[in-house]
């Protein structure tokens, strides 16, 4: 399975990061390691998430985060679609 961002998911990401790295630079790079190594449980497992609020998708917690990364199986592909802090979902 590949894994790929979409562009309005990689923005969610990286506006998350950057509003983290002027809290805490530490924490930003912790929380980005954290998506990171969340991820690669789909390569063998695709729907390890939970079903999802919206009708085909997938919802992984990333662990140790206030995140979830919104997902959808595609053939051969996991499409993240979003990546959303829980109190806002």
């Amino acid at each position: 399975m590949i894994i790929r961002w979409t562009q309005t998911a990689q923005r969610d990401r990286d506006d998350a990061i950057d509003y983290l790295m002027e809290e805490s630079p530490q924490a930003a790079l912790l929380v980005d390691q954290r998506i990171d190594d969340s991820l690669p449980i789909l390569h063998h497992h695709p729907y390890a998430g939970r079903i999802g609020r919206a009708r085909g998708t997938r919802e992984l917690i990333v662990p140790d985060t206030p995140y979830i990364a919104v997902y959808r199986v595609e053939g051969q592909e996991i499409l993240i679609l979003r990546l959303v802090h829980m109190a806002r979902h």
